[in-house]
């Protein structure tokens, strides 16, 4: 699904994402709770995956990496409570 256009439709308790190619690629129930996804792990990319199981450490490691706005922006992610 690289390069695709899709479309988004937000309805009262639910989102649907869908593209040219697939009649529906995914179809979620919305989730009221600030912060929170409804996505199930298995429909989240293996790339997507692999960072769930990033450190606070490994997260600050690779914004540093990028430069010094992206490091300051994930430490005030970091310092910003939910």
């Amino acid at each position: 699904m690289l390069r695709m256009v899709v479309s988004l439709k937000w309805f009262p308790r639910l989102q649907a994402f869908s593209s040219l190619v697939e009649p529906r690629v995914a179809f979620h129930a919305r989730s009221r709770v600030p912060y929170q996804h409804t996505t199930l792990f298995e429909h989240i990319p293996p790339e997507h995956q692999a960072v769930r199981s990033w450190s606070k450490d490994r997260f600050t490691a690779w914004s540093t990496g990028i430069g010094s706005e992206t490091a300051t922006f994930v430490a005030t992610l970091f310092a910003t409570p939910l």
